[in-house]
């Protein structure tokens, strides 16, 4: 009886490679890349990208530009995707200069950038610290006719924000909102975090009562970052006012909130407050259910109250 002898093709190995990227299974789709090369099937765009997007899992970005070169030895055209795919792997890694020169090269070979590339080559800088480029990068954007969303507005503010830039963050923050781009927690906590650095405690508790009135779920970075604005702005009041609303809202406490309550109580001579604070601090912290080392913040002045 005649046996069926089943030829492995370029379909057969890009369907394969393309289910270990979607699994994070970038080790075994690595192999069959390179199994594909030592059977000679032909190699194509779409193994190179599902390759290269699976190198993203295992922070394997010089994998993701050896990937890129071999393509571009064997003569495989890259796309979008490839570009995209190993923009993404650099700025995973925290690579930004490699995603910078690996956008460059797109536009260089005019393949086509997208929101996509560009959301993650402005947040490669903004995790890199690199605020001018991502704002460049941002407003190349509309020079290109090439429409941002969410994501780009949040990487563009984080980014200004993270270089101390807490005017554009909130600039950025007011043209996001004049663009009616979809709002998320994150855009908010961001702006209520700039507002900090500038002391305006009371635009940040605007900004935390919009959350409210956009249905946005509060997190543990909402409060913090709102709590600690007007810790540092001298609004104690308040500051405390958010904490207790915290701690009703069931997330979790760190020891960075509990400082700011604590601090707050010193600076409106809350002294016993501020000891029944710093009690449950020692519990939460025993029962392993705060995350961080309590430290008691009250100086000896507010002790003599």
């Amino acid at each position: 009886m005649a046996q069926n002898i089943i030829e492995l093709d370029t379909v057969t190995f890009s369907a394969a490679i393309s289910a270990c990227a979607k699994g994070g299974k970038w080790e075994t789709a690595l192999q069959l890349l390179n199994t594909m090369s030592q059977m000679k099937v032909r190699m194509d765009t779409t193994s190179f990208n599902s390759a290269i997007s699976t190198c993203k899992e295992g922070d394997e970005w010089e994998k993701a530009l050896h990937l890129f070169s071999i393509m571009e030895h064997n003569k495989v055209e890259s796309d979008t995707v490839t570009f995209n795919a190993a923009i993404s792997t650099c700025e995973n890694s925290r690579e930004w200069a490699q995603a910078l020169q690996l956008f460059g090269a797109m536009l260089q070979i005019k393949v086509e950038a997208n929101t996509i590339t560009f959301n993650t080559v402005v947040s490669a800088c903004a995790r890199g610290g690199e605020w001018e480029k991502a704002l460049y990068l941002f407003n190349t954007m509309a020079q290109l006719n090439v429409e941002s969303n969410t994501i780009t507005f949040n990487a563009a503010v984080s980014a200004c924000k993270k270089g101390g830039e807490w005017e554009k963050s909130l600039q950025l923050f007011g043209a996001m909102l004049q663009a009616k781009v979809e709002l998320s927690s994150s855009s908010f906590n961001v702006a209520i975090s700039a507002c900090g650095n500038s002391g305006e405690w009371q635009k940040a508790l605007q900004l935390f009562s919009g959350t409210v009135q956009r249905q946005l779920q509060w997190d543990s970075v909402t409060f913090s970052a709102a709590i600690g604005t007007c810790d540092t702005s001298g609004a104690w009041e308040k500051a405390l006012q958010l904490f207790s609303l915290m701690s009703q809202s069931n997330l979790e406490l760190d020891t960075i909130n509990f400082n700011a309550a604590i601090r707050a109580c010193e600076k409106g001579s809350k002294m016993e407050k501020g000891l029944v604070l710093f009690h449950d601090m020692i519990v939460l912290t025993s029962a392993n259910l705060l995350k961080g080392s309590p430290t008691l913040k009250i100086s000896r002045s507010a002790k003599s109250t």
